[in-house]
This record gives C-alpha cells, structure tokens and sequence, in this order.
C-alpha cells in the first residue's frame, strides 16, 4: 500500500465543507472560489482513495468515510491553530479578543489598571469589558457571550471553573446617629440602604443576615 500524504490545507477546506454542507457557503468562509473548494475536495478525495461528499441538488453531503475522517482532521486543524497563536504569543504579534464581565467593584475599581497594563504590554490584543449584576455576568459566563467573569459572589457549577483573585471586606455604614457598636438585634430595626437584588454583595450580606437567623424579608 502507497503511503498517504495529506496536505493540511486540505483538511481544512474538508472540515469547512462538511460543516456547512455547501460550496458556496464554504465559498464565502474560506474567501475562495467555489471551483478552488472543489478541486481541492476532489483532490483530498484522490488522495486519500475515498469518496467523502456526494451532491443532493445544491447541498454536499458527507458519506461515511467524511464521517469518519471528520474528528480526526477536526482534531489536527485546531491543533494548527493553537501553535500558530502559541508562536504569535511568544513573538509578540498575538492578536486576540478577549470578553470580559464583571460586577460592579471589580469592572469599575480593580479591573481597569489590570486590563490597561495588560495591553500596554500586549497591544495587539482587543479586550471588551462589560459592568453589570454578578449574577448576569455569571449567565453570560455559562451561556459562552464573555470569556470570562468577575464576581463578588460565590458560585459553584460544575460546568465552570471557579478561582478566588481577590479578598474584599464588607462594612455595615450607618449616620452619625448609630452607635459604633450595635447588637444583631438592634441592628435589623434600622432602615437599611440596599444595592439591587441582583447584586451579589447584596446576596452575601441577606445570607451573612440569615445564617444569623435573620429574616431578612422584614428589612427596609
């Protein structure tokens, strides 16, 4: 049996293909003609001796054999790209688009010097930074709009990795009429100023409040 070589190039224009099922979809992907697509399909095909897509009106459809190659020749494109971006980071000319949410503290007090100096340093990375509720930035994190999220709030799924960067403290604040030291029970009888209830310094300090045996439904 002849050895097998397989142009990498070629792999690619395969994967698109069978993602889209069409050439003129590929067409526009790849930013090239549907002639090229096709002749590189054909010679993928010659390549390799098997059959990989046959035509039903203007849709490609793949036949077992795409079937069967496609992970593999997925698995070795994506690999192509995370050492091309690998080699871009050491040399310096990443550019990346990275998404960020944050909440309040974070997105408006720690993370603006953070992303400025990072991009001082990496000029060619573009990063989106977006401030809202803790608990929006979380549905974002796992619905994949942002990269990644800052919370003030605890969270666990098991679909996302959690990792504590930082320690705040959280201080109760009152006029100058309050005490300086007050009891729990004293203390739920003032009016108290609360954030929205989306806000997770807010969740914190209702379960903070109930883990003391609080209701905290009578707090206004």
């Amino acid at each position: 049996m002849k050895p097998i070589d397989i142009d990498l190039r070629l792999l690619e224009i395969f994967c698109c293909v069978y993602e889209k099922g069409s050439i003129s979809q590929s067409s526009d992907c790849l930013h090239l003609s549907q002639s090229t697509i096709s002749f590189h399909v054909h010679n993928l095909e010659k390549s390799i001796g098997l059959k990989l897509f046959y035509k039903k009106g203007k849709r490609y459809l793949p036949t077992s054999n795409a079937h069967m190659l496609y992970p593999y020749a997925k698995r070795l494109v994506e690999l192509k790209q995370s050492i091309i971006e690998e080699i871009r980071l050491v040399s310096g000319s990443y550019k990346g688009h990275i998404k960020i949410g944050a909440s309040s503290i974070p997105g408006s007090y720690l993370l603006p010097d953070i992303i400025s100096r990072y991009i001082n340093k990496n000029p060619n990375t573009k990063i989106d930074l977006t401030v809202e509720d803790s608990y929006i930035v979380i549905k974002k994190v796992e619905a994949g709009e942002v990269d990644m999220g800052f919370v003030g709030v605890k969270y666990e799924d098991p679909r996302i990795e959690v990792k504590e960067v930082w320690e705040d403290n959280i201080v109760f604040l009152g006029g100058p009429g309050v005490k300086e030291r007050i009891s729990l029970e004293e203390l739920v009888k003032l009016p108290f100023l609360f954030r929205e209830e989306t806000s997770g310094t807010r969740r914190f300090v209702e379960n903070f409040l109930r883990s003391m045996g609080v209701d905290v439904s009578v707090l206004t």
